[in-house]
């Protein structure tokens, strides 16, 4: 969604989940950005692996793009 500034995506195969909902959602922040990436699984006991994951991730791109 260009207007809101985000993405939503299910991820259907190839990991051992049953659902897999995300999405990335950018906000202007003072000077730069605020990226949320906001995820539902099931079973839930995949929650804190993706949290991991993603945090992982976020932490990525902010090293990558200076924040």
């Amino acid at each position: 969604d260009d207007d809101a500034r985000t993405i939503t995506y299910r991820i259907v195969g190839g990991v051992p989940v049953e659902n897999h909902v995300a999405t990335i959602a950018v906000n202007p922040k003072g000077a730069g950005s605020h990226v949320t990436w906001d995820v539902e699984v099931t079973p839930d006991d995949m929650a804190g692996l993706m949290q991991g994951m993603y945090q992982q991730a976020l932490g990525a791109l902010k090293d990558r793009v200076g924040g």
